[in-house]
C-alpha cells in the first residue's frame, strides 16, 4: 500500500479573491482548484514536539482486562505515549466521561507524552452506514449532516451537525489530557492501490474510499469542523490527519476545499484542507517492502520524503509529524518480512531514524499479539510487544516478545535523549554501517549504531568511532539481561564491532 508517488504540480498565475478580511491567499485557477506556489525545499521545516512519544496502539484483546490494565503492561514495556480510540458510538453508549479514569491512570504510569485521540465511529443514529452494514463495518462510514452549520448564531455548536457536536463534547472533557486529535483512521485505505495513481490530479472518489465512504471534500470538511471546534476549546490543541498512507491523498487534501460540489474556492469554502490540520499523521508498515530491516527502515524514510514532496509542491511547511501505526511481525511468516530479529531490529532502526527525520513519535502496532503462534498467517496478529493475553488472568502474567524487550530497552535508554543533528551529520563510520547520535542536554551522548546488510539480519562491520570518552555498550535485550560492556578509547577513538542489531553506546 505504501508506494511512492510522484507529485505533479501545474503552476499557474492567479489573482486573489475578495474575502471578509480582504486577504485571501487562495486563487481560483482552472475552475477554482487550489494551486499554491511551491516552496523552496531548503525552506521546508517540520515542527517537533518537546519529547519523542514512544507510543502504542493498545487494542482490547482480553475482555476481562480494562484499559488501565492494558496501560499497566504498556508502561512496563517503556511506552511513554498512546493513541487512544474515542469513537462516538462508544461515548454515546457509555457516557462521554467513560474514559477519564483510564486516561488518568495512563498518565500516572508515565504514559503522558502528547497523547493522541483518534475520532471516528459515528453513533448509529448519526451514521451514513446502510442498515445492511454489519456492526464492524459502521466504522467505515462518515456521519450525517456534515454540511449543517458548525455554529449557531449565539456561538454555540450546532447539535444538528453531528460531527461538530461529538467533537465538541469529547474535546471539552478530554482536552486537559489529549494534545492531538486525529480525524478518522486511514481514510485513504483502498482495496486496489491503482486507484491512487490519479489522485495527484483528480479528487479521490467516494467509491474508492471504502473505509471512509465519503468524498475527499467530505474529509476536508471533517478536518475543518474538527479544527474549528478544537481551537475554540483549546487553542493549543492540535488536529491531525487520520493515519494517511498515500502522499497523493495528502496532495488532494491540500488542493481542494470542503466545497461538496467540487472542492473549489467560494466565499463559503475559502480555504484548502491544508489550513485545517496541524499534524501530519501517517502509517507505515515494512511488510510492503521486500528485503531486510535496512530496506524496511529505508522505506520509512522514503515515505517521509514523499509526503514532504507533496507539502512542498503545494507550499506548506511547519507541520508536526507523527506515525500512529507501524509494526513488524516477530514470528517467521513465509514470503513476508518477519521474524524475531527482523521485528526487534526494525523497531529500533525506525524509531531512531524517525527522530532523525524530525517525526515526533511512533505508535507501535500493537501492544499484544492477537493470536497464538500458528493460528493465522496474518502478519498483523504477531506484532505485539507481548504475546497473546487472551487467556491471561492478570497483567503480571503477560510475557514480553523480543519486540517488547527491545522497546523497553530503547525507551529506557533514550527516553530523555534527543537527536544531535550536528553530531549525526558529522558521524564518519564508513559505508558498511549507519547510526544516529543522541544527546541528553547534560553532556552525555548516546550513539545508536548498526551494520548494514545487503540481505538478512546477519550483517557485520568493524568501524572506527572518533570519541575520547569511555563508552558503555548496551544491546537490544539490556532491559532483560542487564548486561553491558565497556569500550575504552585508544588515541581518541574506538574500534567497534557491529551487527545488524543496533547497539547503544553511552559516554561515561
Amino acid at each position: 500500500m505504501r508506494r511512492l508517488l510522484i507529485v505533479f504540480l501545474l503552476l499557474v498565475s492567479f489573482g486573489c479573491d475578495d474575502t471578509s478580511d480582504g486577504d485571501n491567499p487562495y486563487g481560483e485557477p482552472d475552475g477554482g482548484v487550489l494551486h499554491n506556489d511551491p516552496i523552496d525545499p531548503a525552506d521546508f521545516t517540520m515542527s517537533v514536539l518537546p519529547e519523542f512519544r514512544y507510543g502504542i496502539n493498545k487494542g482490547h484483546r482480553n475482555n476481562s482486562w480494562g484499559d488501565s490494565e492494558m496501560g499497566d503492561i504498556a508502561a512496563l514495556a517503556g511506552v511513554r505515549s498512546s493513541r487512544i480510540s474515542l469513537p462516538e458510538r462508544h461515548l454515546d453508549t457509555w457516557g462521554y466521561t467513560i474514559e477519564e479514569s483510564d486516561i488518568q491512570s495512563y498518565i500516572a504510569n508515565g504514559i503522558d507524552r502528547s497523547l493522541v485521540a483518534f475520532l471516528s465511529g459515528p453513533a448509529e443514529q448519526h451514521s451514513t452506514a446502510p442498515s445492511s452494514a454489519a456492526s464492524w463495518e459502521t466504522d467505515y462510514y462518515i456521519p450525517q449532516n456534515l454540511y449543517e452549520p458548525i455554529w449557531l448564531e449565539d456561538g454555540s455548536v450546532n447539535p444538528e451537525n453531528y460531527w461538530a457536536s461529538y467533537v465538541h463534547q469529547a474535546v471539552t472533557i478530554y482536552h486537559p489530557w489529549i494534545r492531538i486529535w486525529e480525524v478518522w483512521n486511514e481514510p485513504d485505505w483502498v482495496s486496489d492501490w491503482h486507484h491512487t495513481l490519479d489522485w495527484d490530479t483528480d479528487p479521490p472518489a467516494k467509491e474508492q474510499l471504502v473505509r471512509f465512504n465519503g468524498s475527499i471534500f467530505d474529509y476536508i470538511r471533517m478536518l475543518r469542523i474538527t479544527h474549528e471546534v478544537v481551537k475554540s476549546i483549546d487553542p493549543q490543541g492540535l488536529v491531525a490527519t487520520g493515519g494517511l498512507g498515500y502522499p497523493s491523498f495528502l496532495s488532494a487534501i491540500l488542493r481542494y476545499t470542503d466545497n461538496p460540489a467540487d472542492g473549489t474556492v467560494t466565499e463559503t469554502y475559502p480555504k484548502g484542507g491544508g489550513e485545517y490540520f496541524d499534524v501530519l499523521s501517517f502509517h507505515h508498515y515494512p511488510l510492503f517492502t521486500a528485503g531486510n530491516t535496512d530496506a524496511g527502515a529505508n522505506s520509512y524514510v522514503e515515505h517521509v520524503t514523499s509526503f514532504k514532496d507533496a507539502l512542498i509542491a503545494q507550499g506548506y511547511s511547519g507541520k508536526y509529524w507523527i506515525t500512529t501505526e507501524s509494526g513488524a511481525p516477530h514470528l517467521e511468516l513465509e514470503g513476508q518480512p518477519s521474524g524475531p530479529a527482523y521485528a526487534r531490529n526494525y523497531l529500533i532502526k525506525v524509531m531512531a531514524l524517525a527522530q532523525l527525520e524530525r517525526v515526533s513519535g511512533i505508535d507501535w502496532f500493537l501492544l499484544t499479539d492477537t493470536a497464538a503462534p500458528g493460528e493465522t498467517d496474518s502478519a498483523f496478529s504477531y506484532m505485539g510487544l507481548y504475546e497473546d493475553i487472551i487467556d491471561v488472568e492478570d497483567p503480571s502474567g503477560a510475557t514480553k516478545t523480543v519486540t517488547g524487550i527491545a522497546y523497553t530497552t530503547m525507551s529506557g535508554i533514550l527516553g530523555d535523549f534527543s537527536v544531535d543533528f550536528g553530531a549525526t551529520a558529522a558521524l564518519s563510520i564508513g559505508e558498511d554501517a549507519r547510526g544516529v547520535v543522541f544527546a541528553d542536554g547534560n553532556g552525555t551522548t548516546c550513539y545508536v549504531l548498526w551494520a548494514l546488510a545487503a540481505e538478512g539480519e546477519e550483517g557485520s562491520a568493524q568501524i572506527t568511532l572518533l570519541e575520547t570518552a569511555t563508552l558503555n555498550r548496551y544491546e537490544w535485550d539490556y532491559s532483560e539481561s542487564g548486561s553491558t560492556d565497556v569500550s575504552v578509547p585508544a588515541a581518541g577513538e574506538h574500534t567497534l564491532d557491529l551487527t545488524s542489531s543496533p547497539s547503544f553506546f553511552i559516554t561515561q
